[in-house]
C-alpha cells in the first residue's frame, strides 16, 4: 500500500491527494495528465474514501481548477477491484464496481452490463447470506436495479 502515513489526522477528508510539480522556472509536470496522487493512512490502514475518491477522478469531472482528468470508467474499475481484492472486508466496494460496470447506474450499460451484475449480486447474495454488515454495505446500489436478487434475499434479512 503507497500511503502517506501518519500518526495522527486532525479533521476529516477523502484521505486521497491529487497533484502536480512546479518547478522553479514554473514548469508543470501533471505525469501526462495522469497528475500525482497518494493515498493519506493513518497509521497502517487507508482513511476515510481513499479509493473510491482515486477511483471517482476518473469520470471526468473539474476536480479543482486546473485539474481534471480524461474520463476512464476501466481504470476507475480495475483501481476499486484490485482494492476489493486486496481488502476483501471492504464490501462497499462493490457497490462501486457494479456502478463501474454498468457505466454509471441505472439507466446506462448495455443489457449484458447489467446481466453481469446481476450474475456477481447473486453470487455475493449466496456467499455473504449470513452476514448482514456485508449484505448491508454491497448492496445499497443495486437494490433497485436487479430487483429479483435482492428480493429473493431481503425477505430473510434482519437489519443488524
Amino acid at each position: 500500500m503507497d500511503c502517506l502515513v501518519y500518526d495522527h489526522i486532525a479533521g476529516e477528508g477523502s484521505g486521497y491527494i491529487l497533484f502536480d510539480v512546479e518547478d522553479q522556472a514554473h514548469r508543470f509536470d501533471r505525469n501526462q495528465g495522469d497528475y500525482w496522487d497518494a493515498t493519506v493512512c493513518l497509521k497502517d490502514k487507508k482513511w476515510g474514501f481513499a479509493t473510491r475518491t482515486k477511483a471517482g477522478t476518473y469520470d471526468g469531472h473539474v476536480i479543482a481548477p486546473g485539474f481534471q482528468r480524461v474520463p476512464n470508467q476501466a481504470r476507475a474499475l480495475v483501481i476499486m477491484r484490485e482494492d476489493f481484492a486486496a481488502n476483501p472486508q471492504n464490501f462497499d466496494d462493490l457497490s462501486s464496481i457494479w456502478n463501474y460496470e454498468t457505466k454509471g447506474g441505472i439507466g446506462r450499460g448495455s443489457d449484458a452490463d447489467w446481466a453481469q451484475v446481476s450474475r456477481e449480486v447473486d453470487e455475493t447474495v449466496a456467499k455473504y447470506r449470513n452476514n448482514n454488515n456485508a449484505l448491508w454495505m454491497s448492496l445499497p446500489m443495486s437494490l433497485g436495479t436487479t430487483q429479483g436478487s435482492i428480493l429473493r434475499w431481503w425477505r430473510g434479512f434482519a437489519l443488524p
